[in-house]
């Protein structure tokens, strides 16, 4: 810091050192030997003026300071919400891989069970068939004999009436 200031009195003093009359600020040395600045009060206020605007600086400087502290907090913290989301990503792709596998597994059952619901609808339709079948079976037989029985006690009326006759 005191850098600058030296510096910033070395430009003053360069600066109304090309634009002043007499050589002004110079360095002397007083009667009791000390060395001094001379300088014209324009200078003088100038320098002042630089001086309240060093401490602004300053007081700037501080304020960027935790400005720059509040920024890597910041920085942080949205890192680690950056770093706890990525994690939930991660689980909630797990989980999508889960689900998924779970969903195959579902539909292949529900293919088996289509497949059982399709060979047990052809055994009804065989069935269904082996019984219209039966039933046919059923009643030619029963016609049969009807007639077998019909025509057996048409058969013994008839020699009853002849042994009768």
């Amino acid at each position: 810091m005191k850098k600058y200031v030296l510096s910033l009195l070395f430009l003053l003093g360069m600066h109304f050192q090309a634009f002043s009359q007499t050589e002004y600020p110079k360095i002397e040395k007083d009667p009791e030997g000390r060395t001094v600045v001379v300088m014209t009060l324009e200078q003088a206020q100038e320098l002042d003026n630089a001086t309240d605007l060093l401490a602004l600086l300053e007081v700037a400087n501080a304020k960027i300071a935790d400005l720059d502290t509040l920024f890597i907090r910041v920085v942080a913290d949205r890192d680690s919400i950056i770093r706890e989301q990525g994690l939930q990503i991660e689980l909630l792709k797990n989980q999508v891989v889960i689900k998924e596998s779970e969903i195959q597994s579902l539909l292949a059952e529900l293919r088996a069970k289509d497949e059982t619901i399709k060979n047990l609808d052809k055994q009804i339709a065989n069935l269904s068939e082996q019984n219209a079948e039966k039933d046919k079976v059923i009643r030619t037989l029963k016609v049969k004999s009807f007639l077998k029985s019909s025509i057996g006690g048409v058969i013994i009326l008839a020699l009853t009436a002849v042994v009768l006759l």
